[in-house]
């Protein structure tokens, strides 16, 4: 009976197929890159789009827009090795519905624990 359902619920469109999971990836894959050059580009300029974090709550385990109390997709952009005394780890958060994202660095020698943002992310 449950190999029946779940061929029902595959066919029957139910559960997702092969390819929305790959889309799924493929999007996953492509926003993370997208955000890592917007990132890398503000970073280098200096002064130029860092702003202090606005509208986003950041916990242990998850973020939420303070807007709307949704929460925020994690992408992690970099991550020291875990063993490094001084480990940095840079991720950003994404808001689908604004498509803005906020950045948090925490970590390395200076022991920071910032977070810029919002930027936007053009399509």
């Amino acid at each position: 009976m449950g190999l029946a359902l779940l061929f029902c619920m595959s066919a029957c469109g139910l559960l997702p197929s092969d390819d929305e999971e790959e889309d799924k990836r493929m999007s996953a894959v492509m926003l993370k890159a997208r955000i890592i050059s917007d990132w890398r580009e503000r970073s280098e300029s200096p002064g130029a789009g860092k702003n202090p974090a606005e509208c986003v709550a950041i916990g242990k385990e998850e973020a939420r827009c303070l807007r709307d109390e949704e929460p925020l997709e994690r992408i992690d952009l970099f991550a020291d090795e875990e063993d490094h005394p001084d480990r940095r780890i840079e991720c950003a958060y994404f808001c689908r519905k604004e498509k803005l994202y906020w950045c948090h660095v925490k970590g390395g020698e200076e022991k920071i624990d910032l977070v810029y943002g919002p930027f936007p992310l053009q399509d």
